[in-house]
């Protein structure tokens, strides 16, 4: 797993989104089950995309 948190920088602090690559589909669709909705969080799993 990998996890980037964004981080404003006028105030240094996040301002609630990040972003968190899984190992693997499944691993993805359990996170997103375990934590969509959950304390006012919205989790979603967009489809991977080619580098650029």
């Amino acid at each position: 797993m990998d996890v980037v948190l964004i981080i404003e920088p006028e105030t240094g602090r996040p301002p609630g989104g990040g972003y968190v690559t899984m190992a693997d589909d499944a691993a993805a669709t359990a996170a997103v089950e375990a934590f969509n909705e959950r304390n006012s969080f919205t989790v979603a799993k967009p489809e991977a995309r080619p580098s650029r």
